[in-house]
């Protein structure tokens, strides 16, 4: 893990492989928004909380998720 890095690290906009994770802290909704909105990529992401219902609204459980979500299969 990660502590908060820098917007501009490498950990944070190119896809690491192994063990390792970005832990990026926010304190206002849109912050966070504008942040992954600013990335060129499509990033997975989740939220931490010690506020549960706050991370339930943030992230929209299952059913946000797969309003944005389009499926598909690639066979290389």
């Amino acid at each position: 893990m990660v502590d908060n890095p820098p917007d501009d690290a490498r950990v944070v906009v190119e896809e690491p492989f192994g063990s390792l994770v970005p832990l990026l802290r926010f304190s206002e909704v849109d912050e966070v928004v504008r942040r992954a909105n600013a990335s060129e990529f499509g990033l997975g992401g989740s939220v931490w909380s010690a506020d549960v219902e706050q991370a339930k609204a943030i992230e929209n459980g299952a059913e946000g998720l797969l309003e944005f979500t389009a499926i598909q299969t690639m066979v290389a």
